[in-house]
């Protein structure tokens, strides 16, 4: 046990002495691989639509965490339409001719040598502009869902709601008893 405790501490060791680069770009080089990513693509997009449509359908953006999911699909329908014209940019056009001259640096070209085309093309590889959102959103979303199943429930506290008495300096929250459907305000004493 002891050994194999020794060999993982040298092993992570050597990892952040000696690391690989590892590149935040992924080239489809062969069709058939970028075929299967756009394939990929094309299912979530759909997936995304019918949950947008869905939570339309039944009403349920009026919640504020089921708005939140409608949001992140918004954000991740917009987020697959632009990769998937990326990628048909990038590896199936041929329109766009793309080199890595450095990790920071790339050179786009066009075939027609359109500026045009170009300055779109950098404008839609911004795609994280989408994605992040989408997570963000879905994020919340859930958290939403999550403090209102508990609340339902009878188990959560929200600390954010509670309020410090300026007399006392003690804190005063709302909390529903979860035998009943009373709702009491509960003194907790702080001490500095």
């Amino acid at each position: 046990m002891m050994i194999l405790s020794t060999l993982s501490v040298v092993f992570a060791l050597l990892l952040l002495i000696v690391p690989d680069p590892a590149f935040a770009t992924q080239m489809h080089t062969h069709s058939e691989g970028i075929l299967v990513h756009q394939v990929g693509h094309i299912f979530f997009l759909i997936s995304m639509v019918i949950l947008y449509v869905t939570i339309h359908g039944k009403a349920l953006q009026n919640e504020r965490g089921w708005r939140a999911i409608q949001l992140s699909a918004l954000f991740f329908t917009l987020w697959n339409l632009d990769a998937l014209a990326v990628h048909f940019l990038d590896n199936q056009s041929g329109w766009i001719e793309t080199r890595i001259l450095s990790i920071w640096e790339i050179d786009v070209s066009t075939v027609s040598n359109a500026l045009h085309l170009t300055l779109i093309y950098y404008v839609m590889r911004l795609d994280h502009l989408f994605c992040f959102p989408g997570m963000y959103f879905l994020w919340r979303g859930l958290s939403f869902l999550l403090v209102a199943h508990e609340y339902d429930r009878g188990e959560h506290i929200d600390l954010s709601e509670m309020t410090r008495s300026p007399v006392s300096g003690e804190r005063s929250q709302m909390v529903r008893n979860s035998d009943t459907t009373d709702v009491r305000s509960v003194d907790i004493e702080v001490k500095p």
